[in-house]
């Protein structure tokens, strides 16, 4: 019985992932997509979102691994990422800080799970990986820009548990 409640709860959060992917398909197509971009692309031009001119340093992020922009983040975690920067845009030029973060909080989820992308669902997203991915950032950055991005994966972690993404935390 445990196990079918099990499935069932799975299956519903998979619904909610979809659902928000597919709100956020349709932002992203509004706001992006007469420059010909895609939502499910390893970068996206964010010229676009900006009031003003941007350089051509600052206009592309990636939704790849820390370090690198070729190698992408896997689809079922960037496809959340993604969702949640365009659905929670405040200010385009705060995109890319705002991956950042997740890109930490990437590499602690794999810390956490062996290295092994694929032991990942979003239900098993804890407070141990938070804490993880802030040891990281300290490592990194000041501990001004550490509290900063800590306060960006709290507001990401809200934004999933009120769409039963991930529990509360």
């Amino acid at each position: 019985m445990r196990a079918v409640a099990k499935a069932v709860a799975a299956d519903l959060r998979d619904g909610a992932i979809h659902r928000l992917a597919a709100t956020a398909r349709e932002r992203f197509e509004t706001d992006v997509g007469s420059a010909g971009a895609s939502f499910d692309a390893v970068a996206w031009d964010i010229a676009p979102l900006k009031h003003r001119a941007v350089s051509s340093t600052n206009r592309r992020i990636y939704f790849t691994w820390p370090g690198t922009t070729m190698r992408p983040l896997p689809a079922y975690f960037s496809e959340v990422v993604k969702s949640w920067l365009i659905l929670e845009r405040h200010s385009a030029k705060d995109m890319g800080t705002r991956l950042d973060a997740l890109r930490v909080l990437w590499e602690a989820i794999l810390s956490r799970r062996g290295g092994n992308p694929s032991a990942f669902r979003w239900h098993s997203l804890c407070y141990e990986d938070l804490r993880e991915a802030e040891s990281a950032m300290r490592l990194r950055w000041t501990e001004n820009t550490t509290h900063k991005r800590t306060i960006v994966l709290m507001c990401f972690v809200r934004f999933l548990a009120a769409r039963s993404i991930c529990r509360e935390i």
